[in-house]
């Protein structure tokens, strides 16, 4: 699910969804939920309110929710 604001999408996932970031996302900001980042071969918890930058050139990040539920964000473009 995709929902426009300035300069951002909000998306949703469940527990059973993976999402790989777009090459021009700069960063997430999790709404609600808590969401595992995957980079490469490192790993990132991000949290409620939290926001996470990425490097430039990271490559196949991939977000999935950490635990049950529902995992809601934007994406930082």
């Amino acid at each position: 699910m995709f929902h426009k604001q300035r300069n951002s999408q909000r998306m949703m996932l469940n527990e059973r969804t993976a999402y790989t970031l777009p090459s021009h996302v700069r960063g997430i900001r999790v709404i609600s939920g808590k969401a595992w980042v995957t980079l490469g071969r490192e790993d990132v918890v991000v949290g409620t309110q939290e926001t996470f930058y990425l490097r430039p050139n990271r490559h196949g990040t991939v977000i999935t929710a950490l635990g049950r539920g529902h995992l809601e964000f934007d994406l930082i473009a």
